[in-house]
Parts: structure tokens; sequence; C-alpha cells
């Protein structure tokens, strides 16, 4: 979304934009899939049938009205200040889309960031009507944005302004709220009496209150760097480092990269990992015995065992078998049982991450409401014990929950971990309650979803995790911290 006008609260003179922001939550996934449909293909298309093709950008200025979405204006170039804020978030290499268009031939399917920008244009006072030119501009630290120079240029080896619209400043965030304070800050260090820029760029999706994004990848980082920094701490103390194994049995896809990833992420935090693969064809004594081995190696802390494993084993005794000192998932019968007992326990990943998103936020769990709707034994159980052990008021909910949503109504923390798409909407959520979706699902067009309809919960909710980018990343985070648990553990009964 552009904003014309030169002033805050859209007043004052209109101009070629002041500033430009992503992530519209007032333009739905409907009025997108219409706008690009029945606007932009039928006008593509009909320059095509009248004999005139573009091979180009055709950039349409769309309004969003009572009566749905309408055309402001079509321009065959990139539109400004628009472009800046949505080029920044393009993964696909924009030469090969040029070359594509050029060349007459279609384009491989673009790639985009997760991610919203916010851009702000500082404008020469008296824009767009009289201004100064040749005003001296002093810009301090930029990193971590982007700056764009609009009309600038360079006198006798100094920053001088040059236009109108003299500078933008983009930043990009997880969300509105995130890419808004890193874009004005960074506008703060923009040092120049001759500027002005308008401070309320983004508004009409912020004074929505829509919810905060938290940041599983960056959550996740700052435990798996919590924990590489304290590797070379243990390893100088005790004289070796924690050591993770992991067996994978078979050739499951999903799980050749699961258990990549736990190797690469181990790697990462500089500890010691052993990677098992077997066959699928391997008999489940045999495996068992392969466990009992890993038991008995003193270099070994935490051994984890890749689900699902092929049918003629049982997992439970696979699992059971598992010392529960080096059990990394706290899935063993002894660990759940101490987790609900309240003794010293590995507690599970998952669960686990869960609680780190939300001490993340800064929300207090004491005293809370809250509701944790799923009640396997993996996430939703000890999701709940691991809230209560935080001092919140717990319910958990499931299929035969007679009034789910007059249940989660109630929740201060709504945790969801079911399996199944659009299990909460937004109208099941209590205005500003934390959400934590754990669901993994793919809709009926192969997207990732989670169990939360995000779209709708966003607008309720005051923190909410996005699929993917939200628990996913924190299972493997919390795995590394439960190795670092197991070796303490292990190294304190010596």
């Amino acid at each position: 979304q552009d904003h014309k006008r030169a002033f805050d609260g859209d007043k004052g003179p209109n101009t070629g934009g002041m500033g430009a922001y992503t992530g519209l939550p007032f333009v739905s996934g409907e009025d997108r899939e219409f706008a690009y449909r029945n606007i932009m293909c039928r006008a593509a298309e009909a320059m095509v049938q009248e004999g005139c093709p573009l091979s180009g950008v055709l950039y349409g200025g769309l309004m969003k009205t009572a009566d749905g979405i309408k055309v402001i204006e079509f321009n065959a170039r990139f539109g400004d200040p628009e472009t800046e804020v949505v080029l920044p978030l393009l993964k696909s290499d924009i030469y090969d889309i040029f070359d594509a268009v050029a060349s007459g031939r279609e384009a491989e399917p673009l790639k985009w960031k997760k991610a919203v920008t916010l851009g702000v244009v500082l404008a020469s006072k008296g824009y767009p009507g009289k201004y100064d030119k040749g005003c001296p501009i002093g810009l301090g630290d930029m990193s971590g944005v982007r700056l764009y120079h609009m009309g600038t240029a360079s006198a006798d080896g100094k920053l001088v302004t040059a236009g109108g619209r003299v500078l933008m400043v983009v930043a990009e965030g997880v969300d509105l709220h995130v890419a808004h304070d890193k874009a004005y800050e960074a506008v703060e260090r923009v040092h120049c009496d001759k500027l002005f820029h308008r401070g309320d760029i983004g508004h009409c999706a912020l004074d929505m209150g829509l919810a905060r994004i938290i940041d599983g990848n960056a959550v996740s980082a700052a435990v798996k760097d919590r924990v590489k920094a304290r590797v070379p701490e243990l390893e100088a103390e005790y004289g070796r480092k924690p050591c993770l194994a992991v067996i994978i049995v078979g050739e499951n896809p999903a799980s050749q990269v699961y258990v990549r990833n736990k190797v690469r992420a181990a790697a990462y935090t500089g500890m010691d990992s052993r990677l098992i693969e077997l066959d699928a064809g391997i008999s489940e004594q045999e495996l068992l015995d392969r466990i009992a081995e890993l038991n008995g190696d003193d270099a070994v802390d935490g051994i984890l065992v890749q689900l699902p494993l092929p049918k003629h084993i049982d997992e439970s005794k696979v699992i059971y078998s598992i010392a529960k000192e080096k059990d990394v998932d706290g899935f063993h019968i002894l660990n759940v049982g101490s987790l609900w007992v309240g003794t010293d326990c590995i507690k599970p990943c998952t669960p686990k991450g869960v609680i780190e998103l939300i001490k993340s936020t800064g929300v207090d769990i004491k005293g809370k409401m809250a509701v944790v709707v799923g009640r396997s034994n993996i996430v939703g159980k000890p999701v709940a014990k691991l809230l209560l052990d935080e001092n919140a008021t717990v319910t958990i909910a499931h299929s035969r929950t007679a009034d789910l949503k007059a249940v989660t109504l109630l929740a201060d923390i709504l945790v969801v971990a079911v399996g199944h798409e659009n299990t909460v909407t937004g109208d099941m959520v209590k205005p500003g309650a934390v959400v934590i979706d754990v669901g993994m699902n793919r809709n009926a067009s192969g997207k990732l979803v989670g169990d939360v309809d995000f779209e709708s919960v966003s607008r309720v909710a005051s923190w909410v995790t996005p699929v993917p980018g939200g628990v996913g990343p924190m299972t493997i985070a919390m795995l590394m911290e439960n190795t670092i648990d197991c070796f303490l553990a292990r190294e304190g009964k010596k």
C-alpha cells in the first residue's frame, strides 16, 4: 500500500508516494486471486488479442472498495515507492525473470520470502511544491535496512539533496510491527534539517491491532547460539563434548530430511554427533541391540530414534529401550512419569519449545487461562503439564469437546495441536490471546498450513505463530538443549 498524501493522517497535497508496506491484512487471499485473474491477467490477454502484447512490466494500481477490487491506473513500469518494498522479498533471480519476458517464454514460478517490508520516504521540505537542493545529508549506521537514493547527489565529496523525494529507508521483518520499528529507527539515523517524512506509514494495518508474529526461526536461532556458547565451556570443564546419536531406519524421505537437519544443528552448535543409518529390513531385536550398545557407550549422551519405524518394529518397545538418562526426546515412560510427578526429567522437545516461544513474547504465563486443543502424548498432554508448571490454569480440549469455541474463547494462551486445518478460526479466539499453532498440514492447493486459520486469527490475537516458521524450528533447537541436559545429568552421576 502506497501513501500518497504528504502528511500524517493522509493529509496535505498529493505526492508521488511517501512510503509503502507489504502484507496488507485487509486484502484477503480471495482479493489477491480476483485481482490477478480478473484484472491483471485479463488486461495482459486483451493486449495480446489486440495485437500489442507487452514485453515488460504491467503495474496495476488497485484499490479495495466496498464493491471489491477496482483499477485506479495501469503503468508500463515498476510502481514507485511500492517497488522498493516488493523487490526485497523476491527470492528468485530477477535477471532470469527479465530474460524470460524479453525472450517471450514463460518464467519459472516466482519464489518469495515469508516476510513483511515497510519503507519510509524522506522528502525535501516544501515537496511536492518548491524545495531547496544541495542540502548536506549525514547518514548513521544503515546496516539491517535498505537505503534507496531517490534524489541525492555528491557535492565536494558530500551527500546532498537533489530532488523532491530524496531517500527511502526500507526494513524487513517477520511482521509489520518489526518492519515498522526497524524502519523508523533507521530514519532517525538520517541527519538533515531540510528533510521531512511521514510518521504513520502502515497505519491502516497497524490500527487494526494485528497480532505480532512469534518468529520461531529467530527464537530457535537464539537457543542454538546459547548451546553453541555452552559447548566449549563444557569441553573445557569435562574434557569432552556432548554427543548426540541419531538412528534412522529405512529411507523415508521426510525422515531423512529431519535427521539431516538434526545432525546439521548438532554440527552448528559444536557438539559431536553420530548418524546411524540402518536398513528397513533390520529386525526389531537387531535394532534393540544397537540401542543397547549406545546405552553402554560412555561417549554418547543422547540417543534419538527417528520415527516412524517400519511396521514390523514396535515403536514403544524401541523408545522404552533407550536409557532414561539418554532419552533426548523425553518419550521414555520413566521420563513421562517424572514429568507428571514433578521430578527431574528430560522434557519433550516440541512442548518445551512451545513454552520457550510463549516466554519470548514477554507475556507472563503465571495466572493465565491456558487452553490446549489436542491430547496426544507427544504434544497436547505434555504442553498442558508444562503450562501447569508455569502456574497457568489449564484446560485440555479435544475432538469430543462439546463446544470447542466456548472453551477456546476463555484462553489467554491457546495452543492448538490436532493435525487438522482450520480447527481454530478468528471467531474462536479471545481478543489479545497468545496463539501457538503446532499443527502442520497440506491444504487443497498443497500449501503448508497449520491447525489455525492464520489470516482470521491474526486479526484478533496479540501474538501468533506462523506455519511454517513457528513451532517447527523449535523442536530441533530444544533437542540440542536436551542433549546438553543429558550430558550434565550423566556427568553429575560420575
